[in-house]
């Protein structure tokens, strides 16, 4: 199957089932998600689809050092497993955040807490074409009951247009792909 066209299905669904999981949860966790073709033992030249999602633990999350061992230590030990039984396509890291912003002349260091705070979600998707940065905003509007009867956040996620086309935006989990092909 095209690549290019998986990638932008496999997309679509994603954002769709993380909504669903915020509502229905009240929040994502990190996690590494691996779009690959599984290699069918009986039959070398077949490739079955696979979506292979990776929590990442939360000690790993606590700081910068901790998310840097987890990329250089523990990434590259789970990549092997998953390279000796499927052909990634994509590595897609997932997590919510909280992000201040400013104009840098309109803040001075200890006015930072001041900011206001947006909750947001971000989505790297990367493939051998490259790398995709997908940013949204998460707005809660309160609660809802959904069809099963149970109470859940009513959240939608508004798309941060000025920070998805900065093509510069890079962060520890981002070029997860090159990991995997290596």
């Amino acid at each position: 199957m095209n690549n290019e066209y998986l990638i932008e299905e496999f997309k679509k669904d994603h954002i769709e089932h993380v909504l669903n999981y915020i509502k229905e949860s009240g929040g994502i966790f990190p996690h590494l998600t691996v779009l690959a073709d599984m290699k069918d033992p009986q039959n070398e030249d077949e490739e079955k689809p696979a979506i292979i999602h990776i929590p990442i633990p939360n000690e790993y999350m606590e700081s910068g050092l901790r998310k840097q061992i987890f990329v250089d230590e523990v990434v590259p030990k789970i990549f092997d497993e998953i390279k000796s039984r499927f052909i990634g396509r994509a590595v897609v890291f997932t997590s919510e955040a909280w992000m201040r912003s400013s104009q840098k002349e309109d803040i001075s260091d200890f006015e930072y807490e001041a900011l206001p705070k947006k909750e947001i979600l971000l989505i790297t998707i990367d493939t051998e074409e490259g790398s995709e940065f997908l940013n949204y905003e998460i707005i809660r509007e309160g609660k809802q009951v959904n069809s099963d009867g149970d109470f859940t956040d009513k959240v939608r996620l508004e798309k941060m247009e000025s920070l998805n086309e900065m093509k510069a935006l890079q962060g520890r989990f981002s070029n997860l792909f090159t990991k995997l092909k290596d």
